[in-house]
């Protein structure tokens, strides 16, 4: 058993004083701030905040990591690790249809730090006119079902979220099938009309990286940005580095969305967490600015260089927003989202005991995964992935959307 004592719990909104006691895996009980316990394991954590772990959505892989086909066990277990150091207890693989095997057969190890929730296929039923990170001449397959059916196969049931442009001929029989099959749809990588999301909002639960690689807000025509913005029920991704975004972008969507809408996402990918500097893969180049942007060498944003936490502590510092929100912004909401909020999201009785300790400066001090104390500032640890110089010239390492 474990005793978690601070001042500033994240406890239904609000930062408030008390214990958070852990038996085994799970939360048993929330007691008073100073409740004692002399036969228990006790971590006096004072004026440090203490909240549900992170759920990151939308992680393609991070400092030379990627859930591509090139991760194996042993590199799934050791990228684990460096998720716990970024605070991250819980995640989407969003992962190349070649890397499903990985994540299929090792999502349950009971090595990893981290709890693989499934998988989120960003792609491959994207719009040629928005392919991101993707060569401009990549070529998007069109809408199949028998190809969805076969991804969701080789899945094992794991696939839960699809990033998907919804305006393409044939989506509907998709849409169809991943609704009947619990497969959650968001919005991306899209040319969709404000109607064709109107058309298709039953079958939508977000929008992938909201503002980015879909059609924007004209005067006479509010595309799919206007729509995210206006229907209250669906939820928006978003990239918090203040660089994907604007800042007056950024307060547009914090004016207009429900709190319980917006979700932190990273985007990350293998390139993030490295050094700034050029980066020369096959057929491809790609710049780490100064400022932590990841360009491509046609000029597109290639994901974010930072973890989620990095995007919280930007918006509190640079944009104002309150902590008390943008905690639900990484645990709450991201769990409701993908319909596991009975298990995980908050400090309640019976959850999994997934939780992080922040200083006042926001940087991560403790993060406990299912109760087990998985990382502490300090540690040693291994910052990048070893086998990244071999990688380097594979072009499955960046293989986003396939």
């Amino acid at each position: 058993m474990k005793l978690l004592k601070s001042k500033n719990v994240y406890l239904d909104y609000q930062l408030v004083p008390a214990s958070v006691l852990i038996n085994n895996e799970k939360i048993v009980d929330i007691l008073p701030y100073d409740y004692q316990a002399e036969e228990i394991e006790t971590f006096d954590l004072k004026d440090n905040y203490l909240t549900p772990g992170i759920i990151d959505l939308h992680n393609h892989g991070f400092a030379g990591w990627a859930f591509t086909s090139v991760l194996d066990q042993d590199d799934l277990i050791l990228f684990s690790k460096r998720l716990a150091s970024l605070g991250i207890t819980s995640l989407l693989a969003t992962t190349s249809f070649s890397g499903y095997q990985t994540i299929v057969d090792n999502y349950n190890h009971p090595d990893l730090k981290t709890t693989i929730l499934g998988i989120h296929a960003e792609g491959p039923f994207l719009n040629d006119k928005q392919p991101g990170a993707a060569n401009p001449h990549y070529g998007f397959p069109k809408p199949d079902l028998k190809h969805l059916e076969k991804m969701y196969q080789a899945s094992h049931g794991l696939l839960k979220y699809l990033t998907m442009a919804v305006e393409l001929e044939g989506t509907k029989s998709l849409l169809e099938f991943a609704n009947a099959h619990n497969i959650l749809v968001a919005l991306g990588h899209s040319e969709a009309s404000y109607q064709d999301v109107a058309n298709n909002h039953q079958y939508l639960r977000a929008f992938t990286h909201v503002g980015n690689a879909m059609k924007g807000i004209n005067h006479r025509a509010v595309g799919a940005l206007g729509a995210a913005l206006l229907m209250d029920d669906l939820y928006v991704e978003i990239i918090g580095d203040v660089l994907h975004l604007s800042k007056e972008m950024l307060e547009i969507i914090y004016r207009m969305k429900p709190l319980d809408k917006m979700v932190l996402v990273s985007d990350s990918t293998a390139l993030s967490g490295l050094p700034a500097g050029k980066y020369n893969f096959p057929n491809n180049e790609v710049t780490i600015t100064e400022e932590g942007l990841v360009v491509n060498q046609v000029g597109r944003l290639g994901g974010s260089s930072f973890p989620v936490l990095t995007h919280l502590k930007l918006l509190h510092e640079k944009l104002g927003w309150p902590l008390e929100e943008l905690f639900a912004m990484i645990s709450y909401n991201p769990a409701r989202l993908i319909n596991c909020f009975n298990e995980i999201g908050s400090i309640e009785k019976n959850k999994f005991a997934n939780l992080i300790v922040l200083d006042q400066d926001l940087d991560l001090l403790k993060t406990f995964h299912r109760g087990e104390l998985v990382y502490k500032q300090g540690q040693d640890l291994i910052l990048t992935n070893p086998k990244l110089p071999k990688l380097i010239n594979n072009p499955e390492l960046l293989n986003y959307y396939k």
